[in-house]
Parts: C-alpha cells; structure tokens; sequence
C-alpha cells in the first residue's frame, strides 16, 4: 500500500502552494482516497455575529473515487 501524499495544498487565498491540479486529476483517475482538509474562522462562517474568532479544522474522507 502507498504512503499517504499530499498531491495539492492551497493557501487560504486558494493559491497553490504545493503539488498541481495535474497530480489530483491523476491521483483520482487512478483511484486514490481523496481527503479534503481546511481551516477557518468560527467567527466567518459558523457564527458571523460572534466574537469567537476560534479555528475550525476540517477533514472530509471520500474512500472511493470514480473518474466515470
């Protein structure tokens, strides 16, 4: 089994930072898990009227991919 790689990594102007749009195509062609990691401000998108300004941290798993 292959080790776990990051094949895109986004800042959070969503430029790329590491990898390539070429390289996720290719990982979900062939079948790779794809994970889906963020961050973001309680404060911005949970509560807009809190002072809360606490980091969310997100994972999202899909085991299976399908390029048909």
């Amino acid at each position: 089994m292959s080790q776990w790689q990051a094949v895109l990594e986004l800042d959070h102007n969503r430029t790329i930072t590491g990898g390539s749009e070429a390289a996720l195509c290719d990982a979900v062609r062939n079948g790779a898990d794809l994970r889906v990691y963020t961050e973001f401000r309680h404060n911005e998108h949970i509560d807009v009227t809190s002072d809360c300004p606490e980091i969310v941290q997100e994972a999202a798993e899909f085991r299976v991919t399908s390029a048909g």
